[in-house]
């Protein structure tokens, strides 16, 4: 299953990586399409539809619900039925759990039946895995870092978005358009995400020391989130080793337990 001289880990790792790269095109091209249903791609046959404005992608439900505004389709969240929908995707009501975005990465490598899906998961998925990397590229290493983590510590249920700071989805941009005093707005609203950490920097610090308890000392030492950066930063070679070992070593496991 796995030929050549790469890892079974290394291999998954490459198969995977070309995958995100064909979603991100994908993804970009909805994200400009200017037709009508123009902002439309799909990811394992699941149809999702982009919001130009937030750049966040969603599922196809709600396909009667899209506006436009200056050339860019976007779903309207002045009525409650609208929020509820949004936030499944935004705020703090979204949730993603390791297991699950590991799962999708054994999919991505097509060398196992795709697992069925919700539509809402998919959407998810690639919001964290695709739209996060090519909107904020610097957090991507964190997220990877944090999935390993997770199974590593077997800890696969978590979501990811209870630890992951200052991420695309976190609030609705639009949140000012919401009505006063409407209902469901509260999760969709700036500082209603639920992560323990404030910034991506402080976060990566936190991280760094569950990854590397040796390292412990040292972050707790540091004076500001941008050290903490810095620091994450200086160690990436191995936290890129980190998460080839423990997320696409694992990746690597479920496919080859596939007859």
């Amino acid at each position: 299953m796995f030929p050549g001289d790469s890892t079974p880990a290394a291999r998954c790792e490459g198969l995977i990586h070309d995958s995100l790269d064909a979603i991100a095109g994908d993804y970009r091209e909805a994200l400009s399409g200017e037709m009508e249903g123009g902002n439309t791609f799909s990811m394992l046959g699941t149809s999702l539809h982009v919001d130009q404005i937030r750049r966040i992608v969603t599922d196809a439900t709600r396909l009667d619900s899209w506006s436009v505004r200056d050339g860019k389709y976007y779903l309207p969240n002045q009525t409650m039925l609208a929020r509820n929908w949004l936030s499944v995707f935004i705020g703090r009501k979204r949730s993603l759990s390791a297991s699950s975005f590991l799962e999708f990465l054994a999919d991505l490598t097509g060398l196992r039946d795709r697992l069925p899906a919700p539509e809402i998961a998919v959407a998810r998925f690639v919001n964290l895995a695709v739209v996060e990397r090519c909107h904020n590229p610097s957090h991507t290493l964190p997220i990877w870092v944090t999935v390993a983590h997770k199974v590593s510590v077997r800890r696969e249920e978590d979501n990811l978005h209870r630890d992951i700071p200052d991420l695309l989805t976190e609030f609705d941009i639009l949140y000012d358009e919401i009505p006063e005093g409407a209902s469901m707005a509260e999760p969709l609203r700036p500082g209603s995400a639920s992560s323990t950490a404030t910034t991506m920097d402080e976060y990566q610090a936190r991280l760094l020391g569950s990854v590397f308890p040796h390292l412990a000392d040292q972050v707790s030492n540091l004076s500001g989130g941008e050290e903490g950066a810095a620091l994450f930063a200086a160690h990436e070679a191995d936290l890129r080793e980190y998460v080839t070992r423990n997320l696409f070593g694992r990746v690597a496991e479920i496919v080859s337990a596939v007859p």
